[in-house]
């Protein structure tokens, strides 16, 4: 039996459940007394976890989830929102099983034309790829991306004749804000505090960062790391002969990292693109969180120009966009011109803080309308 589900509630089935990505809905579908749930369809590793570990909890959970995507079978008119990597072979599986319901697509995948996607085991499989084709050309209601270079992406690829909204990230506003108001307007202040928040790893920059701190050691510039990585011994070795430099670890709680971007000027992301063919390796900096959320507390970001970042940063008014060639030049010029010219930087933070409320969820919760009215 089929059972006819019509309640006002929208379904999120994601691989690994990152609830922060739909905040924006959240606020709209609050407003429309439409309740939200959250389930994740890679459960097998993690039932096997479960029992391996004899983790009641994670077991429960993976129950949960294989229930929902069971019940999918015996109900319809769910609005599912489906958020899969392209081309996961599992999408065969979840065209079937939402053929009864209104299906939503939501990506950040930035380059559908390519070789290059995350899910390549049975990509290949001719049953694999015309099934994208169909799920995205004539099972979807609307399709959610996170930046515009995702929508023009997928839109070039596929004959899309419904609605593609372009939904970016939002932050969680009420943490990440301005909590000393003289942080925008202190142009006398001597002292310059450069931030580093991520994975500590080469291609982040972190060495780069390092060489740039070691340039300007007898400048009163501190130098800032929050994060975890395989380069975290590196920048306690610095810290021994550059007291410039910080390493504070991994923060876990939003509001202390909140804390530590109010404290700060200066986001420093230098990432470094990949791109290996010989494992089929390619990576670059996508719409990152911790921008808008360092924005959003009066930091200027400097940031490499990969394909997330300049979707945020408006260069040389909000932020800087840096070239990966000389990039250790690039960045000392700009510290140290923002910490010899404060008005500059006064100027640049407070350009930072508007910017940054583009994506609050308040301000992007309209571009997840189609949920309601397709």
């Amino acid at each position: 039996m089929i059972i006819n589900d019509k309640k006002k509630e929208v379904f999120i089935l994601h691989e690994y459940g990152a609830i922060g990505h739909f905040r924006a809905m959240e606020n709209l579908t609050h407003e429309q007394d439409i309740t939200s749930y959250y389930y994740e369809f890679s459960v097998t590793w993690y039932l096997l976890k479960s029992i391996y570990k004899l983790d009641f909890k994670l077991f429960k959970k993976q129950l949960v989830n294989i229930s929902f995507i069971i019940s999918l079978l015996f109900t319809k008119n769910k609005k599912v929102i489906l958020a899969i990597a392209p081309y996961d072979f599992r999408i065969v599986l979840y065209n079937f099983l939402l053929k009864n319901h209104s299906a939503y697509y939501f990506t950040s995948w930035h380059d559908w034309q390519g070789d290059f996607y995350p899910k390549r085991i049975f990509s290949n499989f001719l049953i694999v790829k015309k099934t994208w084709k169909f799920f995205i050309e004539q099972r979807v209601k609307t399709i959610f991306t996170v930046t515009q270079k995702a929508h023009d992406s997928i839109n070039l690829k596929y004959n899309i004749n419904v609605p593609i909204s372009i939904v970016y990230h939002s932050f969680a506003d009420h943490i990440f804000k301005i909590k000393h108001q003289h942080k925008t307007n202190d142009s006398k202040s001597h002292s310059l505090s450069c931030l580093f928040l991520g994975r500590l790893e080469a291609q982040k920059g972190i060495l780069e960062i390092l060489s740039v701190a070691e340039l300007l050691k007898d400048y009163d510039i501190g130098f800032h790391f929050i994060g975890t990585g395989i380069l975290e011994h590196t920048i306690i070795d610095h810290q021994l002969y550059n007291k410039t430099i910080f390493n504070h670890g991994y923060v876990n709680d939003k509001g202390i990292l909140s804390d530590f971007l109010n404290q700060s000027d200066l986001l420093l992301l230098p990432s470094k693109k990949i791109n290996d063919p010989s494992s089929n390796t390619r990576w670059e900096e996508l719409f990152g969180m911790a921008i808008i959320e360092s924005m959003a507390c009066g930091l200027v970001p400097i940031t490499t120009n990969h394909v997330g970042p300049r979707e945020i940063i408006k260069h040389n008014i909000s932020g800087f966009l840096i070239s990966e060639d000389d990039m250790v030049n690039q960045l000392y010029n700009l510290v140290y011109k923002l910490y010899t010219d404060r008005d500059l930087l006064q100027q640049i933070k407070q350009n930072a803080i508007e910017e940054a409320k583009k994506f609050t969820s308040a301000s992007l919760a309209e571009r997840w309308s189609p949920l309601i009215h397709n």
